[in-house]
């Protein structure tokens, strides 16, 4: 009922494995309906509120984020994706994730003439752990590579 995306240039920080652990026992024990969990994400509006989310400690709802570096799926959020049939629009997964759930802030001038209003389900229930239980290793364009 649940799974595990892990990108390729995933880090996993210190206790990885324990800390999703505990979030997923948190989360189930609060009820909260989830349809996807940022486990690792670069915040690109940080000023942007990112509220946190009541009865669970390190639980946020994230705004505009890059690097899906690894998150956990619900059956139903991965329904949702494939209700949205992103493979016949072919937009990278850092943008449709975002339009998903209203946060990408130019979904405007961006992406108005490619998708019709069918199409924008925005219902894509997000999380965010806080602190990240993951980063990204340096890649192109990083000092060293």
């Amino acid at each position: 009922r649940r799974a595990l995306v892990l990108e390729d240039d995933l880090r996993f920080e210190v206790f990885f494995r324990s800390r999703l652990a505990r979030l997923m026992e948190q989360l189930d024990g609060a009820r909260l309906p989830w349809d996807l969990l940022y486990l690792g994400r670069k915040r690109l509006e940080p000023e942007r509120s990112e509220r946190g989310v009541p009865g669970v400690r390190h639980l946020l709802r994230p705004g505009y984020s890059y690097w899906s570096l690894g998150y956990a799926l619900s059956l139903s959020g991965a329904r949702k994706l494939l209700a949205a049939e992103p493979l016949g629009k072919m937009i990278p997964v850092d943008e449709f994730l975002p339009l998903m759930f209203d946060r990408h802030p130019r979904y405007g001038v961006y992406f108005w003439d490619f998708w019709d209003w069918e199409w924008r389900i925005w219902n894509l229930g997000m999380r965010s752990s806080c602190p990240s239980c993951s980063t990204g290793t340096p890649g192109t364009g990083f000092m060293g590579f």
